[in-house]
C-alpha cells in the first residue's frame, strides 16, 4: 500500500504575460454573475453561500484574493513551469497522502477552476 504523486496545474499560451492574465482574471471576478460565485464557494470553498448583498461583495472579495494567491503560488518555490507545444504549464505537487503535498498545489487546484470557469 502506497501513495500516490499528485499535482495541480495551470497553462498559459507561451507567450502569455502572468501580470495581464491575473488583471483579466481578476476584471472576469468584478464581473461575474452571482450564480458563479455561488458555484465557486461550494466547489472551492465547500461552505454555504449567503443571497444577502454585503455577503456577495465580501465572496468577491475572497475570490480575488484567491485569484491573488493562486498567481503568487505560481512563480513559489513549490512550484516549477515547462513548456508542452505552444503552452507554458505551472505545476505543484507531491505525494497524495497526509497534508497538502505543497503549499502551491491548493491554491493552484482553486486558481485552475476559476480559470476555467473563465474560459468557458
Amino acid at each position: 500500500m502506497g501513495a500516490n504523486m499528485i499535482i495541480a496545474t495551470v497553462s498559459f499560451p507561451v507567450d502569455h504575460s502572468l501580470e495581464k492574465e491575473y488583471e483579466a482574471l481578476v476584471l472576469f471576478v468584478k464581473e461575474m454573475p452571482v450564480e458563479l460565485i455561488e458555484e465557486i464557494y461550494s466547489e472551492v470553498y465547500y461552505e454555504m453561500f449567503g443571497e444577502e448583498e454585503d455577503f456577495i461583495e465580501e465572496a468577491r472579495e475572497r475570490i480575488t484574493k484567491t485569484v491573488d494567491i493562486g498567481f503568487k503560488a505560481l512563480t513559489s518555490r513549490y512550484s516549477t513551469d515547462f513548456r508542452i507545444c505552444d503552452r507554458t504549464v505551472y505545476c505543484s505537487g507531491g505525494l497524495s497522502w497526509g497534508d497538502a503535498p505543497t503549499e502551491a498545489y491548493e491554491q493552484i487546484t482553486a486558481l485552475r477552476y476559476i480559470l476555467g470557469l473563465s474560459r468557458e
